[in-house]
């Protein structure tokens, strides 16, 4: 799934880094979000994926970017923090 939704992204005119980004926490109308991969997003949609590129982060759900639409965009200047995949899996693994 993950690369039929790089293909998409690629398709509708997007550029993606081969970073695999699990968590993203941004500012959107004045509010801080965070959108994680597998946990319902803001609006309700499971988050299927989150890209980056050289302007910022791509939250992909159902509606946004994978199926229908574009991606909810975080542009890097609203970006408070982000988590890659490599780094959840370092944080499971030193805990154990």
């Amino acid at each position: 799934m993950y690369l039929r939704i790089t293909d998409r992204l690629r398709s509708i005119g997007y550029e993606t880094t081969s970073e695999r980004v699990y968590q993203v926490t941004f500012y959107r109308r004045s509010k801080i979000v965070t959108e994680t991969v597998g946990k319902t997003s803001d609006e309700g949609e499971l988050v299927l994926a989150i890209f980056k590129d050289h302007i910022g982060f791509f939250v992909c759900t159902y509606t946004h970017g994978v199926v229908l639409g574009e991606p909810k965009v975080a542009r890097y200047s609203a970006v408070e923090s982000s988590e890659l995949f490599e780094d959840e899996l370092k944080t499971v693994i030193d805990q154990a």
